[in-house]
């Protein structure tokens, strides 16, 4: 879109492990001005449930429906530094409704009307850099104005990899109200959508608990063999004995294109040794 060439690209601050991609959401109301309803999901999660019933919820008095991000709570304890940021940077009234920007229900309409872009462009500007990036700057400038939806429409399994040894349990059980603990075994049971946020994924980790949901509709696309081929690519790439051959091999066989006035020569290192020849020679 001619409105993203036209932003400083430099003010848009990625943290480690992401680019500046992530901002694309701001975008959406500015791209898709003729909706007044908009669903936006990230493309790390499958949805088991009826998609029509998270669409269909009522969010006219609100600027969007989201589910409160509980593996923030239970990542945070205890965290005098992420307190302060929450509290005195990003300016959170209430940090238990920090919401998972990963599924949003948007209501485009009052995002246009009241010009949520610049307050996002602007929010972005003041704080600059940002932890979580554009779920930050959402939360920040939309909070009081959220609905929020049931667990079921947002299962993180990153707090089922929490729940997968014994000394996390008891932090879900400790940080979560009675009330978001109950929600969050009931969402356990049956998500209606299962969000693969993290560093985790399950076609990297086929093995982790949930992971089976990605792979049954992962048998169904054209791509799923190319799937398992790049993930063995990866594994047999990682093997010590693999990869020390491979940098052997590739300092052994050094090979560059070298310009020089009127000539290109192909330049090949053989264990240090530089050969010269002319290009187009054998």
């Amino acid at each position: 879109t001619p409105l993203f060439d036209d932003i400083d690209k430099t003010s848009l601050f990625a943290s480690s492990g992401y680019n500046i991609t992530v901002y694309y959401r701001f975008f959406i109301p500015e791209i898709f001005k003729n909706f007044d309803k908009i669903l936006y999901l990230d493309s790390d999660l499958v949805v088991n449930g009826d998609i029509s019933e998270l669409y269909s919820i009522d969010i006219s008095n609100y600027y969007l429906g989201a589910v409160r991000d509980l593996y923030m709570k239970v990542w945070r304890p205890n965290d005098k530094q992420e307190d302060y940021y929450l509290n005195n940077i990003l300016k959170l009234k209430s940090e238990n409704d920090y919401f998972q920007a990963g599924v949003m229900l948007i209501n485009n309409k009052k995002f246009v009307e009241e010009d949520i872009f610049k307050k996002l462009m602007d929010k972005l500007d003041e704080i600059k850099t940002p932890v979580l990036n554009d779920q930050d700057i959402l939360n920040a400038v939309c909070q009081g104005k959220v609905f929020y939806i049931n667990n079921d429409w947002n299962y993180d399994w990153n707090i089922e990899n929490f729940d997968r040894n014994d000394p996390f349990k008891l932090m879900i059980s400790r940080y979560l109200t009675k009330k978001e603990y109950e929600s969050y075994l009931q969402s356990k049971k049956s998500p209606k959508l299962i969000h693969f946020a993290g560093y985790d994924k399950p076609w990297a980790k086929p093995s982790l608990p949930m992971a089976e949901n990605f792979w049954k509709y992962a048998k169904k696309i054209p791509f799923y063999e190319e799937i398992i081929y790049q993930n063995l690519k990866i594994k047999i790439d990682n093997v010590p004995v693999v990869k020390f051959y491979k940098n052997f091999l590739q300092r052994l066989f050094s090979i560059k294109n070298l310009k020089m006035p009127n000539k290109t020569y192909k330049v090949i290192t053989i264990f240090g040794i530089k050969i010269k020849f002319k290009r187009n020679k054998k």
